[in-house]
């Protein structure tokens, strides 16, 4: 329960089929368990889960370009209600993911960069 499975798996993004894919080295355990993992849940060929990476991305870059707009405006109560909305956001690993790939991703990249803080939260 205390793993994370980002250390060892990927959602590609970049290539737009928000599948998953297994990044660590082949013949260890986090490999093994993390295509386990995959195999099992079937995190890769339920169609409705993926479907709903794809809704969350969607919705995670415009509440970014609302955030940004907020942040540029110097309305910080706007910028509050949008944190407090970012908790009730559905596929968390789907906005782990969009930080952690944003130098490959140049949309995401530039609204992250003109409001920095989001980072933090």
């Amino acid at each position: 329960r205390k793993a994370d499975p980002l250390r060892a798996m990927k959602l590609d993004i970049v290539d737009g089929s928000f599948t998953f894919l297994v990044t660590a080295t082949p013949g260890t355990p986090d490999h093994a368990r993390i295509s386990w993992t995959l195999k099992t849940l079937q995190l890769n060929h339920r169609s409705t889960l993926v479907r709903q990476r794809r809704v969350a991305y969607d919705a995670y870059r415009r509440w970014l370009d609302e955030v940004e707009a907020a942040h540029r405006a110097g309305d910080a109560g706007e910028e509050g209600r949008l944190r407090a909305d970012l908790a009730d956001q559905n596929q968390p690993v789907v906005w782990a993911e969009m930080k952690r790939q944003r130098a490959d991703l140049p949309d995401v990249d530039a609204l992250l960069t003109a409001a920095p803080q989001v980072l933090a939260w």
